[in-house]
């Protein structure tokens, strides 16, 4: 992660990073990212903890890491995984597990 990206919420980061993927304005989006995760608790989160969260919204498994990376991949409920998705971290039902 660069100086530039540590300066943007990871919230705003999330939705910039599924709009590129999906080839479309963050703001054409819909619903909102509210509808999956609260974004102020996303924010806070990794202002000062290490961790991995992920959640699944518009047909993406999103997982953040605390080093500010974002990784979007299919939804699981699209697509089967192997062992070292990003996925593999989250119970079946999408929750985040402990390591």
């Amino acid at each position: 992660m660069n100086s530039t990206s540590a300066l943007i919420p990871i919230s705003t980061r999330v939705v910039e990073r599924v709009a590129e993927r999906e080839n479309t304005s963050p703001l054409s989006l819909s619903p909102p990212l509210t509808e999956f995760v609260d974004p102020d608790a996303l924010d806070a989160l990794f202002e000062h903890a290490a961790g991995t969260v992920a959640f699944e919204a518009w047909g993406h498994c999103i997982t953040v890491s605390g080093d500010g990376t974002v990784r979007i991949d299919e939804s699981s409920d699209a697509v089967s995984t192997d062992s070292d998705s990003a996925d593999a971290a989250s119970s079946p039902d999408g929750e985040s597990t402990p390591e």
